[in-house]
């Protein structure tokens, strides 16, 4: 995160939060639901990263509410500002649970007082 990008007061102050969740787990498979352009992914360097997102060019692409991941296989269930582009939260929800490990962990994060910034912005919108 450099100074110089945009959204450097709102990105960093989300990335120290999220390091801070992130420090002292033990986790090996991550799905980054939502992931974009992958901005976190050289945080999970020598664990089994899975990059899922509705467009672009990740791993794996679905839009969250059914995720093609087998039951119980992942450690680490993460996805930052990705909820209001969700059209169902709680189906997004339990596949979370579903695809997590007994002893995994979710971290999600989402926008308080980002600006709506897409068509697809269902619960900030008003859609």
């Amino acid at each position: 995160m450099k100074l110089s990008q945009h959204d450097y007061l709102i990105r960093s102050e989300l990335e120290r939060v999220l390091k801070d969740a992130l420090t002292g787990r033990q986790y090996n498979t991550v799905l980054d639901v939502g992931c974009g352009n992958q901005p976190y992914a050289s945080w999970f360097e020598g664990k089994r990263y899975i990059p899922l997102d509705y467009d672009g060019t990740p791993a794996i692409r679905s839009d969250g509410e059914c995720l093609p991941i087998k039951s119980e296989s992942v450690d680490l269930f993460f996805s930052t500002q990705t909820l209001e582009h969700v059209r169902d939260v709680p189906a997004f929800l339990r596949e979370a649970k579903r695809v997590l490990c007994p002893s995994g962990i979710v971290i999600i994060s989402t926008h308080w007082t980002y600006p709506v910034h897409a068509d697809i912005d269902d619960w900030r919108s008003g859609a």
